[in-house]
């Protein structure tokens, strides 16, 4: 099928504002500094499931589902936890990955395994689920490397700092060409929608 008839989706819960804004004074210096603008693509964000790539004509369709399969699940929290790094693999090719494990209790587990029981679309066929939030990855000279995993095993520079916030939305994400933009948000049970439940862009680059 042509790309321009379907629509790559990514599945998130986006931290809300306020933490937002603080994740993003640890992570934008961070990225600026070694010309690896990647995360930053990205609002900050926990990745909840395996992606879509969607017909655009049943775009509508599928975010209707989802909202029949979450209808009962109640909002919760998400936690992070201390920063850790690794090498990740990214087109055949290992970048410094730096990032924060999130605490897998039963509400997020229960929630990734509700979306993975909608199987059409599916990007690729991962079912495994690693929650975390990502706050950097790409190439790094080898000594800087080192400091930076010094200074994250001794929690200096910010990298003390976990964060949390109350997830009550999950959401649609689709890659445009300055970001991941918003392309459709799910309330979960007993969470106040919007009356003016307009879709918003919510590029995060450049610190913003």
């Amino acid at each position: 099928m042509n790309t321009d008839e379907t629509t790559r989706l990514i599945i998130i819960t986006v931290a809300q504002p306020e933490v937002a804004k603080q994740i993003q004074n640890l992570r934008s210096p961070l990225c600026h500094r070694y010309s690896a603008p990647w995360a930053l693509r990205y609002p900050p964000h926990i990745t909840l499931r395996t992606g879509l790539i969607v017909p655009n004509n049943k775009l509508d369709e599928v975010f209707q589902t989802f909202t029949h399969i979450v209808d009962a699940t109640q909002p919760f929290t998400i936690q992070t936890q201390t920063t850790a790094y690794s090498q990740m693999k990214y087109e055949d090719e290992e970048h410094f990955f730096i990032y924060q494990p999130v605490q897998e209790t039963p509400a997020l587990m229960s929630l990734n395994q509700q979306l993975l029981t909608y199987r059409d679309y599916r990007k690729s066929d991962k079912m495994t689920f690693y929650p975390h939030l990502t706050l950097f990855w790409g190439d790094i000279p080898k000594n800087e490397e080192a400091m930076l995993r010094i200074a994250i095993d001794c929690k200096k520079n910010g990298f003390s700092k976990t964060f949390s916030w109350q997830c009550n939305t999950f959401a649609f994400y689709q890659e445009k060409e300055d970001g991941w933009h918003c392309a459709k948000t799910i309330y979960l049970s007993s969470s106040v929608t919007p009356a003016n439940n307009q879709e918003k862009s919510h590029p995060i680059l450049d610190g913003e």
